[in-house]
């Protein structure tokens, strides 16, 4: 059933989307039209939705396939790119145009969107869920993990690991003796690993955590964008965050509203550790999105929104003091 609280907001977002595939067919930018769609699908999705009941019968059964696939179609990459690991002129054939990242952030999506959609679950059986529901999203966290360790994709491979730790919590006393237990027994790779991973930057922190040339990158996208100039192609950025909000400034600057009403709405779930799990998991998502120039992150991260948003509206206005 339609949830129709909010008529205004919903084709005011069906009216963007239609403004960037217009300017799309005048000759601008189709990265634009990608970012802004991507951005409202999931609301345009949860509008027509009336329960969580709904959203977890709707996506959660084909969201299991499509796991199962991946970790199947990962499974066979890797064989076919098992011995060119350490040649990155091979490996770029391979992959041809696309980046070796990409393998990182598929996984991380549709993990992402696993773990959101499995805490919905949970919520809804009283923590109840099936063997086998859990076992597809341990190993496609744990694929995620290893892709991302293996093509030395960090954001991805930070955020798969908490996403891991959120995820598998109720057996924190088995994890951390046998995190403990590789330690000892490997410390000294995990710790060769460390230095390759991090790379040149180990020398600059500063440069490790917010690099010079990414932010170069936004700070030319945001300067076009408050010019008016439009040439998507030439000024994106290296963060699909930015671009996104930037992509059709002014207008575009409206999913701040999405992203700041999901944090206040993270206090008004149902107890304390829902709220924290919802919090790391909208951080996760934003550090992806800050760090990774992809169309699939932002997706995700929106659909994150609607979740944490969903039917809170309504409770979060009534607690919000009266300024009147």
């Amino acid at each position: 059933m339609k949830n129709a609280s909010l008529p205004i907001k919903y084709w005011g977002t069906v009216g963007l989307v239609f403004l960037a595939f217009v300017l799309y067919s005048l000759g601008a930018s189709g990265s634009i039209s990608g970012y802004i769609l991507c951005a409202s699908l999931p609301y345009i999705l949860f509008d027509r939705l009336s329960s969580k009941d709904e959203i977890v019968n709707l996506m959660f059964s084909p969201l299991k396939l499509a796991s199962v696939l991946l970790i199947l179609g990962g499974a066979v990459l890797f064989y076919n790119v098992k011995d060119q690991l350490t040649n990155f002129t091979l490996l770029g054939k391979f992959f041809i145009n696309s980046s070796i990242n990409y393998v990182s952030l598929i996984f991380y999506g549709f993990s992402m969107l696993y773990v959101i959609f499995y805490e919905v679950l949970k919520e809804r059986s009283g923590g109840k869920v099936s063997t086998l529901d859990f076992f597809i999203g341990f190993f496609l966290l744990c694929s995620g993990v290893f892709y991302s360790a293996l093509y030395l994709t960090r954001s991805t491979l930070i955020v798969l690991i908490v996403m891991l730790l959120i995820y598998i919590r109720e057996y924190r006393k088995i994890i951390l003796m046998l995190g403990l237990i590789g330690v000892i027994y490997s410390g000294a790779i995990l710790i060769d690993y460390f230095l390759v991973i991090i790379g040149p930057s180990a020398n600059n922190t500063k440069d490790l955590v917010v690099p010079s040339n990414r932010i170069e990158s936004m700070l030319f996208l945001i300067r076009s964008a408050v010019n008016f100039n439009y040439d998507f192609s030439k000024t994106m950025s290296n963060s699909s965050l930015i671009n996104l909000l930037f992509s059709l400034f002014p207008f575009t600057l409206v999913f701040i509203i999405d992203i700041l009403f999901a944090g206040i709405s993270i206090p008004f779930q149902r107890g304390i550790n829902k709220s924290i799990i919802y919090l790391i998991l909208l951080l996760l998502a934003l550090i992806v999105c800050y760090y990774q120039m992809d169309f699939f992150s932002i997706f995700v991260l929106f659909l994150l929104i609607q979740v944490i948003s969903f039917k809170k509206s309504i409770r979060v206005l009534k607690r919000l003091p009266n300024t009147a």
